[in-house]
């Protein structure tokens, strides 16, 4: 269980953090030159899956997987789908690099 004072905190973080005028560490996102995954929940509370379409646009290289109805701990929800997902992520980037 969080608490909703942490909640509060994170949602507060996330607001700043979707601000298209990212500094530092952010920044450095477009020089990434390994394919990324990135998964998210739609239903994430933690961190929102708008968050999600932020790295995508930051990531030159990289795959976006939003699964419906999760949340922040879907790995635990769907297991199956998330390992399918890297699995295959996985597969597809290591054959591209041979």
């Amino acid at each position: 269980m969080v608490l909703s004072t942490t909640l509060k905190k994170q949602f507060e973080i996330n607001e700043s953090w979707l601000s298209k005028n990212w500094t530092g560490v952010c920044d450095q996102l477009q020089k990434l030159t390994e394919p990324t995954l990135i998964i998210t929940g739609t239903e994430d509370k933690a961190v929102p899956a708008d968050n999600s379409l932020v790295l995508i646009d930051k990531i030159p290289v990289s795959w976006l997987v939003q699964i419906k109805d999760a949340g922040h701990g879907l790995m635990y929800q769907y297991p199956e789908t998330f390992t399918s997902i890297v699995k295959t992520f996985l597969n597809l980037t290591d054959k591209n690099k041979r």
